[in-house]
Formats: C-alpha cells, structure tokens, sequence
C-alpha cells in the first residue's frame, strides 16, 4: 500500500484543521475537478477517493499492518471524501 514515510505525509495532510473549515467542504461539494495542492505537490481527487474505497473496505486487523492506515482513515481529509461520496 504504502511506506512508512509515505503513510506519514498522507496522514499528516489529511489531519491539517482545514479540512474542517465550511469553505473547504462547499468547494469540495461544488467542485469537478478537484486537486489538492500541498505546497509543490498535488494529489488528483480520485486517487484520494480509491484510497477512502480501499480504507473502509479494509478490516481493523489488515489496517494494523499498514502504518498509519488507521490515522488516515479516521482523518478529517477522508471523512471530507466520505461526505463528496455521499453527495
């Protein structure tokens, strides 16, 4: 799935306290085309979303051997794709 030095980077971007600011969840629920920038780096929408698809459909046991697959999954950035998959 991931490194650890990977599993780090997305955890620690997918729990910065924007992805709770209204603004935030409106450009997301309105927006085609999405692409999250993080200083010279960007992340498409849709990979962020097969991760969200693998994550819930994963096991707590087969999440444990994944480093910070737990974090992430529980991370304020991956409730934002359950609510864009949702809507």
């Amino acid at each position: 799935m991931w490194l650890k030095p990977e599993g780090a980077a997305i955890s620690k971007l997918f729990s910065k306290p924007y992805w709770r600011r209204v603004w935030i969840i409106q450009e997301v629920v309105v927006a085609q085309n999405i692409k999250i920038l993080c200083g010279k780096h960007y992340l498409d929408w849709e990979w962020v979303d097969q991760l969200y698809v693998m994550l819930v459909n994963m096991n707590n046991y087969d999440l444990s051997k994944h480093p910070h697959a737990l974090e992430i999954k529980r991370s304020a950035g991956l409730t934002m794709v359950s609510i864009w998959d949702r809507w």
